[in-house]
């Protein structure tokens, strides 16, 4: 099996009973990579595990910045907005004052922003052409 192959295996039994990430799973992974696999071969399976779960945490992570605050019915809807993206995203949310006003959101690739200050950017972008 290519280390690629493998690496995309345990990627998979990281994962608990939700899909989401487990740190308890990740560790016996490891230890099961130290314990059994080859050097040479663990070596490489453990690069391609590295970039499989740097990929698979950046997309299971989700942004939510907004200028000014946020009741508690705004957060709710963009935690499903986030969750009808990626159900297993980790949902964070911050303050941005320079967003000026509006809402920024990111699913790990995916941004979604309406705010005054990508308003004006555009304005600006308009003139200069």
């Amino acid at each position: 099996m290519k280390a690629a192959e493998l690496a995309k295996i345990l990627v998979g039994l990281s994962e608990n009973s939700e899909g989401k990430i487990d740190i308890g799973r990740v560790r016996a992974v490891l230890d099961y990579a130290e314990k059994n696999l080859p050097s040479p071969q663990r070596i490489k399976v453990l690069r391609e595990y590295k970039g499989a779960m740097k990929s698979r945490i950046f997309a299971d992570s989700a942004r939510a910045e907004f200028a000014g605050g946020l009741d508690n019915a705004a957060k709710e809807a963009i935690a499903r907005f986030v969750n009808s993206k990626n159900p297993r995203a980790l949902l964070e949310f911050s303050e941005n004052p320079d967003l000026i006003a509006g809402l920024k959101i990111s699913v790990g690739d995916f941004v979604c922003e309406n705010s005054l200050k990508m308003k004006l950017e555009d304005i600006a972008r308009s003139f200069k052409a």
